[in-house]
């Protein structure tokens, strides 16, 4: 985990039905336009929010952030509030709940389909 740095998150299936059904063609859009959460987060709480999700109670290793990272990722999302209504729908721990949950059936399915040896 770097330390200092920071993120914001956009839950895929969330993002991509808005992006389909918004993003027809429009010449008066001026790109980019932000999708994301406003909800900024450091890598330590993002670390809390999985661990607890996936009821793990292991270490975390903290490693120095690289030279060029930037600090803090946080995108302006207002021009996707203004001309879309954009708005969040899943916070974060919930996002974090539906992917752990997505990818737990996934392995689940994979492991069913292995032949018993």
């Amino acid at each position: 985990m770097r330390l200092g740095s920071t993120r914001r998150t956009v839950l895929v299936t969330g993002a991509a039905g808005f992006i389909g059904s918004h993003f027809v063609y429009r010449p008066q859009f001026d790109p980019p336009v932000n999708l994301g959460d406003p909800g900024e987060f450091t890598m330590f709480q993002l670390a809390q929010v999985v661990m607890k999700v996936a009821d793990y109670a292991g270490d975390v290793t903290y490693m120095p952030l690289p030279a060029d990272d930037p600090k803090r990722r946080c995108p302006d999302i207002s021009k996707a509030r203004r001309l879309l209504g954009f708005q969040p729908k899943v916070a974060l721990e919930d996002g974090i709940r539906l992917t752990y949950a997505n990818f737990a059936a996934r392995i689940a399915a994979i492991k069913r389909a292995e032949p018993k040896a």
